[in-house]
């Protein structure tokens, strides 16, 4: 059986060469039939026979011949378009696959971030069409398996096996690295709303600091003195709070 593009082009070159020969010997034929003709007209009947019986293994032989030719040219031209086909969506994939190598870095601010999940979120969309591809590469298999041999065959569905084995990673790795980003982004506003807390709390500080000022009796020291000591409280709770 025919595996490979190579062996199928020594094969049609083969075939090729033979319809052409075939062809030559076609005078050869013709200059016998018009022989035993002359010399034996139509009345030998098992001569006219064995005439008729060359001209038809004859005519056999080479529409055999050509059937041949035909169908390895068919063959060349599906497994060439296979080949392109699927090395086109290799490429494809190699070239997503440094795409998202670029976008895996979850270093940057937050508009850096967000910026690249919607550049991942742009490769997600581009996967279904190779899920498409591979269905309809999958078809030309299908579709023209009376022109395959069983081991192009075969080769074609382990070739495209490995490459469906790939699309599944690498779709794997798109949605990881969107959900790395994602959790990168709640790292920051989680980061952000804290900070505001805090700046909250400062600005609450600050306004209480500038109303301080001396008092006359006892009793307002003893309250402004539990007000600044719940305030350096507050200050220790959110110290901590932030360290963590």
């Amino acid at each position: 059986p025919l595996v490979t593009m190579q062996e199928i082009r020594s094969k049609l070159f083969k075939y090729k060469a033979l319809v052409q020969e075939i062809s030559t010997q076609k005078r050869v034929i013709d200059s016998l039939c018009e022989k035993t003709t002359q010399n034996f007209g139509n009345q030998d009947v098992d001569v006219t026979s064995k005439v008729q019986s060359i001209n038809q293994r004859y005519e056999l032989l080479k529409q055999k011949s050509s059937d041949i030719v035909v169908d390895l040219e068919r063959s060349l031209s599906l497994l060439n378009r296979f080949n392109e086909l699927l090395k086109a969506q290799i490429d494809s994939q190699e070239e997503l696959l440094n795409d998202l190598k670029q976008l895996s870095d979850i270093s940057g601010s937050r508009k850096v971030i967000q910026e690249k999940i919607i550049k991942v979120e742009e490769l997600q969309k581009l996967m279904p069409a190779k899920i498409v591809t591979m269905t309809d590469l999958n078809k030309l298999i299908t579709d023209n398996s009376d022109i395959i041999s069983y081991g192009a065959k075969l080769n074609m569905e382990q070739e495209l096996n490995k490459v469906q084995h790939e699309i599944g990673k690498l779709s794997t790795s798109i949605n990881d690295t969107k959900l790395e980003l994602e959790k990168r982004i709640e790292l920051w506003d989680a980061y952000q709303n804290e900070l505001d807390v805090i700046n909250k709390f400062l600005l609450e500080v600050e306004d209480c600091m500038r109303s301080y000022g001396l008092k006359n009796s006892l009793l307002e020291k003893q309250e402004q003195h539990e007000l600044y000591l719940t305030l350096c409280g507050k200050l220790k709770h959110k110290n901590l709070a932030f360290d963590t």
